[in-house]
């Protein structure tokens, strides 16, 4: 049985080997509807890790009826998030993840009930924030 002390020790120095951090800092930009992302990563080792980017706003949207009377339009707000990230790797172990993302009319007005026949139509889509988090078992970046 292993002395408590040196066990703590090991440990330690895993979580030391496999700590990781952003090469850099991320890139995010916002265009229109669009948010492109791209971030290195080093430290990885040979745990998996997760990232998701975050995206907020608000849509305009334009909501018609069979009837022709047409309720005034609507302000939509939406949180929608990805984990689709193309990876490449380099030979000193840094990875870099890149990702487009759109922001579609499907995807702001998806939650709006309308009533048989009404249809919504989205006029304009202000981003407010994009943001990524990127986890590793416990160790979490933010940008």
């Amino acid at each position: 049985m292993k002395p408590i002390a040196a066990e703590v020790q090991r440990l330690e120095s895993r979580v030391v080997l496999s700590s990781i951090h952003f090469v850099g800092a991320p890139s995010i930009e916002v265009s229109g509807r669009t948010v492109d992302v791209s971030f290195t990563v080093a430290g990885i080792g040979n745990e998996p890790i997760a990232s998701e980017l975050t995206v907020t706003g608000v849509a305009d949207v334009r909501i018609d009826n069979p009837g022709g009377n047409d309720p005034p339009g609507q302000q939509v707000p939406f949180v929608l998030t990805t984990a689709d990230f193309t990876a490449t790797s380099d030979k000193n172990g840094n990875v870099t993840y890149t990702a487009s993302f759109t922001v579609t009319d499907e995807m702001v007005t998806s939650g709006i009930k309308l009533k048989k026949g009404w249809t919504a139509d989205v006029t304009s889509v202000a981003i407010a924030d994009a943001s990524l988090t990127v986890t590793q078992g416990e160790d979490v970046l933010t940008a």
